[in-house]
């Protein structure tokens, strides 16, 4: 670097920004304040560590006398899967339809929409949880429902915007 661009970058200094230093200064005085609220102590790492290692131990030497059942429940989980995707993509069509602003009035479109933003903010642990007060305990179609009731909301984004074109080409 040389001294003009070294002088130049210097007569180019920023002015010093006090709203910037002030959000700085809240956010860290908010993380000081939340330090013991929050019990965050990197120590405990340290001083629990004999309960980490026998966690990680109780992984060794691996124990694959159950690994029949094991592969019954890994192969139940992908018909969950299965089953929840295809019952997703045929819940949103009909909601992508209803949501697509060149084919429906702003009253169709507009609440379909915020249902859609509903479904998609809320955790799938939730839903997972209604289904089971819903349903019961127990079976794998509580899984098949928060799939289909979950991701239609994400299907759903697809489908107005390929109607779009096709629409506006008619």
């Amino acid at each position: 670097m040389t001294v003009s661009t070294a002088q130049t970058l210097a007569d180019v200094r920023k002015p010093f920004n006090w709203v910037v230093a002030i959000s700085w200064v809240v956010l860290f005085s908010l993380l000081g304040w939340g330090w013991d609220a929050a019990e965050i102590n990197p120590l405990v790492l340290i001083t629990e560590s004999g309960n980490m290692a026998e966690f990680a131990g109780d992984f060794f030497p691996p124990d694959f006398s159950d690994i029949g059942f094991y592969l019954e429940e890994m192969v139940i989980t992908l018909h969950i899967a299965l089953w929840g995707t295809v019952l997703s993509i045929f819940l949103s069509v009909p909601f992508g339809i209803l949501s697509s602003e060149n084919l429906m009035p702003v009253w169709v479109y507009q609440p379909v929409r915020r249902l859609m933003d509903a479904t998609r903010a809320i955790n799938e642990m939730v839903f997972a949880m209604l289904f089971v007060v819903a349903v019961g305990l127990g079976g794998p179609l509580q899984g098949c429902w928060r799939c289909s009731f979950t991701q239609p909301a994400c299907w759903q984004n697809c489908f107005p915007r390929r109607l779009k074109p096709l629409i506006h080409g008619l």
